[in-house]
């Protein structure tokens, strides 16, 4: 994440280009008025898919920057959860290495009450810390469902073995 940019927005009708074109913005927009967008930067800096640009004053709207989250998980898959497994996490357009730090707690689905936990196993809920190899944009997922919710892939299968929120 780069921090102190000069953005300058520069916003142009750019004709039928790739997935921008008039069919796309009827089927996806309701409209087939369209506008494709060119962002310029006044620095060089490196943007790809993914990375979120955000206002100076992003904190205000809730919107955090971090590599450590605090997630609860509903494990989807026949696995086994533990503290120092790495996965694949997806969150927004996103997708970084995650590693369990910790199983702070399972939730009983029959009481609601955290029970204390060291592992997860399939279809259970749990409380986890991770910790990511880069920063990423996020917000709680009962603020924005784009950047609270997400899944953790398996980096060797691709199969997702659980999705959770943001707390």
């Amino acid at each position: 994440l780069f921090e102190g940019a000069d953005l300058r927005w520069d916003a142009r009708d750019r004709g039928a280009q790739g997935p921008c074109d008039r069919e796309h913005s009827r089927q996806f927009c309701g409209t087939s008025t369209f506008h494709c967008s060119l962002l310029r930067l006044q620095d060089d800096v490196d943007l790809s898919r993914g990375d979120a640009i955000v206002h100076g004053e992003f904190s205000r709207a809730g919107v955090q920057v971090g590599q450590r989250l605090t997630v609860h998980l509903l494990v989807t898959d026949a696995v086994h959860l533990a503290a120092g497994q790495s996965y694949w996490l997806r969150l927004g357009t996103a997708q970084v290495q995650a590693r369990i730090e910790a199983i702070e707690h399972q939730i009983d689905i029959e009481t609601f009450q955290s029970v204390p936990a060291s592992d997860l196993d399939m279809n259970k809920i749990g409380c986890v810390r991770l910790v990511l190899d880069r920063p990423v944009v996020f917000m709680a997922f009962d603020q924005s469902v784009t950047l609270g919710g997400l899944i953790l892939i398996d980096r060797f299968t691709n199969q997702t073995i659980a999705f959770g929120f943001v707390q």
